[in-house]
């Protein structure tokens, strides 16, 4: 029998923004108790990724969790992997950035454990091939996909038995496939069919060599694989597998393969991650298409031979897939752009490098990938995640205008430019309190305001869309697994089907994105429950057209200036013109918002007008973040839903960010509110998630014959603090 070589250990980290408690009881149950067992068989080497965000949260909470690894480190049983610090998707961040993320973690590593990693870890596997230039001038010599990599190249899977090399403008890295059978099967399946499979493994080649490496959440955090991986011992029986099998089967790290073992040949790799990601990023219609021909495949019997060449979508789609990913992005790369501009210019000013230095920290901290893609787990769906990237975003914005701005007291600037890629202009505004953004072309929404004290996007929500899961609720197909399983289920294949009725209810699908200044006209009969719901007729043609836009700027304020000559649809087309106009002055936390609806028919015209805010404030249920109506006394749940009649003004006080914000309206509207949630998948079924809540001011306006209405309201906010 063939001796083969088996790579095993696991990846560890945990999102910015993550709930404290939650990542305290995944330290308890999936770290440390990891840990603690293999450091009971000191023979069996291991490999082990902890991003930077994770080792900064263990050294500050559980500093004696390094003593343990720093002894393993030491006896050579542990090898550390570097990576992205703040575990950055790579290819789609500047490639200085992606060099800084290296260095910083390997530095970190180095200085705490007191050695220098050889190999790294990429993010979510994700793979491109000008990386391997990039990981090798950072110092890496190796680093991980998975087989499926590989396998979309063209190889067989008995020929990846081994480590290959990769090359990129003569720059050279060695990859190591992890097995996607062991990936699905570590710890999921008994440990004599694990043992089995490297038996029949070992039999294919000389030296063969297999890699199992993955996420180390399901070594007792993911759901019961806690009881299953060390209340009945699987983990215990495994490593103790390994060692009754030592005369054939030898643990190594990576870098003990490489002195070892040549590399198995030279690989080109396409663009790819692992293989469940080409379904994640895929659109949701595509990804129903992709799911039903994969298990068409599987029920004929052909997939493992044609697997490979099931591609589907790649990473970069989810900036297309989720325009909210996007704006994440851009806004990112906006900052990496502007703090590198004010590297150059900096260098003889020590006070001025020390506020970029501290822009540059929050930009890296701001590439932190689960905000920004959704699959298995809540991820972009999830609003404190997106919070987390918003506010160090922010707050990087806010130190590179420490230097730009270092001698005005007062000042507001605005920018005209292509922020989102898609080859229309956006316009910005911005003063010391507020940032502004707004899309001309799509009906001239404000898609995003920053609060700057709190670094705090107010428009931080996410549309009701199609996902590819959903048709398991509305078709109730989802399987309930056997009562008498005694193993636990992978993430991918834990049954979800609990609530599936109650959750029906909630599948509404928006037509546009959730923003504000988002403009309706509607039929006068047209109620709250036919709005928020979806099921109802949008009588003008504003709300995702374009605008015409203009902007001016005085020694006071900036001016933006809307305008779209529409129709109102009723009985036959009617010409409307919309024009709103926003003002931001140079030191005052507020927009002025002026209306003007111009009929532009002979006929008299009758309709209800809304203007549409959706205000993100994070928790729907908690009595701190509250929504009140005028001088009325009374606070409702920002996930509460109603109608008040003759609304002067409306306030939301946000005791958390430790802000509140009023919106004062002209002519007294009605207002109608409700709270948009979202039905996402997540490890321990489908979730329904308060994302934002809509507040809408609605007039009912009956305009004559070239006629014109107008109204002017004001957003204002404040600091709870002092």
């Amino acid at each position: 029998m063939n001796k083969i070589s088996l790579i095993f250990g696991c990846h560890c980290h945990q999102p910015l923004g993550n709930f404290e408690m939650v990542i305290d009881r995944i330290y308890y149950d999936a770290y440390l108790a990891f840990l603690e067992v293999i450091s009971r068989h000191p023979k069996i080497k291991i490999i082990l990724h902890y991003s930077g965000i994770l080792l900064d949260w263990i050294g500050e909470k559980h500093p004696e969790f390094f003593k343990i690894l720093a002894g393993l480190v030491e006896r050579g049983q542990v090898e550390l992997l570097s990576g992205s610090y703040y575990e950055a998707i790579l290819p789609v961040i500047p490639e200085r950035d992606q060099v800084e993320q290296i260095k910083r973690l390997s530095g970190f590593i180095n200085k705490m454990f007191l050695t220098s990693p050889q190999g790294m870890w990429l993010a979510e596997r994700v793979w491109e091939p000008k990386l391997a230039k990039t990981l090798a001038s950072s110092g890496m010599k190796f680093a991980l996909v998975d087989d499926s990599h590989f396998k979309a190249a063209g190889f067989k899977e008995s020929e990846l038995l081994g480590y290959f090399n990769v090359e990129d403008e003569g720059s050279l890295i060695s990859l190591f496939p992890i097995s996607e059978w062991l990936r699905y099967s570590v710890p999921f399946k008994e440990v004599e069919q694990n043992i089995k499979y490297l038996r029949q493994m070992s039999e294919l080649k000389e030296n063969p060599l297999l890699v199992i490496v993955d996420d180390g959440e399901k070594f007792g955090s993911w759901p019961g694989t806690k009881k299953w991986v060390y209340e009945e011992g699987w983990l215990e029986h495994f490593l103790s597998a390994l060692e009754e099998n030592s005369q054939w089967i030898e643990t190594l790290t990576c870098s003990e393969c490489i002195k070892r073992f040549p590399p198995a040949g030279l690989a080109y790799l396409p663009i790819g991650a692992y293989f469940e990601m080409g379904e994640w990023s895929l659109f949701a219609e595509r990804a129903i298409e992709y799911q039903s021909l994969v298990e068409k495949l599987k029920q004929e019997g052909f997939l493992e031979k044609y697997k490979g060449y099931l591609k589907g979508g790649i990473w970069r789609n989810f900036l297309v897939k989720y325009p909210e990913s996007n704006q994440l992005h851009k806004k990112m790369l906006a900052l990496s752009q502007a703090v590198q501009k004010l590297e150059k210019s900096a260098e003889e000013n020590p006070q001025h490098k020390k506020i970029i230095e501290k822009a540059y920290t929050e930009l890296l901290k701001s590439q932190c990938n689960d905000g920004y893609w959704h699959g298995v787990f809540g991820g972009l769906y999830l609003p404190h995640l997106r919070d987390a990237l918003y506010k160090h975003l922010i707050q990087g914005e806010r130190y590179v205008e420490q230097i730009i701005h270092h001698r005005e007291k007062e000042w507001c600037d605005s920018e005209v430019f292509d922020f989102d890629g898609d080859g229309r202009p956006e316009v910005i505004l911005s003063n010391p309190w507020l940032k502004a953004y707004f899309d001309p072309a799509q009906g001239g929404m404000m898609f995003e305001l920053d609060y700057k004290p709190s670094n705090f996007n107010l428009t931080n929500s996410i549309a009701r869309r199609l996902e590819h899961y959903h048709q398991a609720i509305a078709l109730s197909l989802e399987k309930k697994k056997s009562e008498q399983a005694q193993q636990p289920a992978t993430i991918h294949d834990l049954d979800k089907s609990a609530g599936l009725e109650r959750l029906k209810e909630f599948l509404v699908y928006d037509r546009h994105r959730r923003a504000c200044l988002i403009d309706h006209l509607l039929d006068k009969n047209t109620d709250l429950s036919q709005f928020s719901s979806g099921s109802y007729s949008e009588r003008g043609n504003f709300v995702n057209l374009p605008y015409d836009y203009s902007l001016k700027k005085t020694k006071e304020s900036a001016r933006l200036i809307l305008k779209r000559r529409g129709a109102l649809s009723w009985n036959g087309f009617f010409p409307v013109e919309i024009v709103k106009r926003i003002r931001m002055l140079y030191n005052d936390p507020s927009l002025d918002i002026g209306y003007e609806i111009i009929n532009c028919a002979k006929e008299r015209l009758e309709f209800s007008f809304g203007v549409e805010f959706n205000f993100a404030m994070l928790a729907g249920r908690s009595p701190q973040v509250a929504l009140s109506f005028g001088k009325e006394e009374e606070q409702y749940p920002m996930a509460t839903s109603g109608v008040r009649t003759k609304v002067n003004s409306l306030k939301v006080r946000n005791e958390l960010e430790k802000f509140s914000f009023s919106l004062d309206t002209e002519k007294e509207p009605d207002v109608w509110w409700f709270p948009l949630e979202t039905i996402s998948q997540s490890e321990k079924g489908f979730d329904l998630t308060y994302q934002s809540t809509v507040v809408m001011p609605k007039w009912e306006i009956a305009l004559e014959g070239n006629g014109k209405w107008t109204a002017e309201m004001r957003l204002s906010v404040k600091s709870l603090c002092g």
